[in-house]
């Protein structure tokens, strides 16, 4: 993996005051919905602000980890237009290419570069030198330093800086190695509204096996988040035909949540049932009702933190087959908040390939990634 960062620099225009343009920055995230956060708070957000002494003001954030196509609109435009200065955006993308934005509200100008491959990521407008004159005299050298080979991306930042009238080092600025720089100054923001969510628990599968459910071994997990309001008392279920012939039977079943970022987790130990429905079809069931179901995370925060969050806040059922292994095809497992089944996922291996020949035809692609080939002769 290479090196990712994306941040924003303003432009020092004459009588420049950095306490004031700082100030103004707070503003412009007050805004937009965020509010400075109080003694013991969480943040939601930070900004590090940096002033090398240079032509611009560094202004970074955790909410801009990786480039995304919001940073422009949510970020770079409204610190320009509130600070009435240009705005400019350097973001590296794995050490393979540097993408450029300048941006200057007061004028409706937007100017683009880039060095290196973006792969996945193209330029809204083409590169035109005489666009970024504004910031530099030498825009022939600009052309050259983009267009120049370096074995990382991050390199072209320091042929480009001088040109910028940047510090050393200030154009691949990365907040997380503040603690070598007391000159950074970190301000801490919260949501201004907190998010409640009084919707019922609504679950989905998260990262789906595309691999049959393997026989006599305890690592099929089917892994689920709830995209609602909280809740408690949650639910599993086996269904297939399976079941009311007595083909396939399930041992050692428990629910894992609370995943920690050093692996552990909790868990709920379920005795499964046969039960039997309207329609005269049985299942084996089994209900853990004072399983607490956490509310979504709040979509608000950087990419990921909110990867992290879902992470956290996602559960799984852990199970054992036996039984009959031509069958590990219809085992379809269904999560159930208990609050709520109509908020209930399910997993079965084929059904989001529509039917058993389509799920074959597809995995003859993927065989060649995984090294496993499957046999349809093997399942019912």
């Amino acid at each position: 993996m290479g090196l990712s960062f994306v941040n924003v620099f303003l432009h020092k225009t004459s009588g420049w005051d950095t306490e004031e343009a700082i100030k103004k920055i707070c503003h412009c995230m007050l805004n937009n919905g965020y509010r400075i956060a109080k003694d013991g708070d969480k943040a939601d957000m930070c900004l590090y602000i940096s002033d090398p002494g240079s032509d611009w003001l560094t202004v970074s954030s955790d909410m801009y980890e990786y480039f995304s196509d919001d940073i422009i609109p949510n970020f770079s435009k409204p610190l320009s237009a509130e600070l009435k200065t240009k705005a400019l955006m350097i973001a590296c993308i794995d050490s393979d290419g540097l993408l450029l934005n300048l941006t200057d509200v007061s004028d409706s100008k937007e100017a683009w570069a880039k060095s290196g491959h973006l792969y996945g990521v193209k330029l809204p407008k083409r590169f035109n030198s005489a666009e970024w004159a504004c910031i530099m005299k030498d825009t022939d050298a600009f052309k050259t330093s983009l267009r120049r080979s370096h074995v990382f991306a991050e390199e072209a930042i320091d042929d480009i800086e001088p040109l910028l009238g940047m510090s050393p080092g200030q154009g691949a600025f990365l907040y997380d190695m503040i603690a070598e720089n007391n000159s950074v100054q970190v301000i801490k923001f919260s949501f201004m509204d907190e998010q409640t969510h009084n919707d019922p628990p609504v679950l989905e599968i998260v990262q789906p096996s595309l691999m049959p459910s393997k026989f006599g071994s305890e690592h099929n997990t089917v892994c689920a988040y709830n995209k609602g309001g909280a809740s408690v008392g949650l639910a599993v279920a086996f269904w297939g035909d399976y079941v009311q012939n007595g083909d396939v039977t399930f041992k050692d079943v428990t629910f894992e949540y609370d995943f920690g970022a050093t692996g552990e987790r909790k868990t709920i130990h379920l005795q499964l049932e046969l039960r039997e429905l309207k329609d005269g079809r049985s299942i084996y069931y089994a209900e853990a009702p004072d399983f607490k179901l956490p509310e979504k995370a709040n979509e608000r925060i950087s990419r990921q933190r909110l990867m992290d969050e879902k992470n956290k806040r996602s559960f799984l059922v852990r199970f054992t087959p036996e039984g009959n292994e031509r069958k590990a095809l219809d085992i379809c497992v269904i999560l159930i908040p208990l609050s709520n089944y109509a908020g209930q996922c399910s997993w079965c291996v084929w059904h989001r390939f529509g039917s058993k020949e389509a799920y074959f035809e597809a995995m003859k692609s993927y065989s060649h990634v995984s090294g496993i080939a499957l046999n349809p002769k093997d399942f019912d």
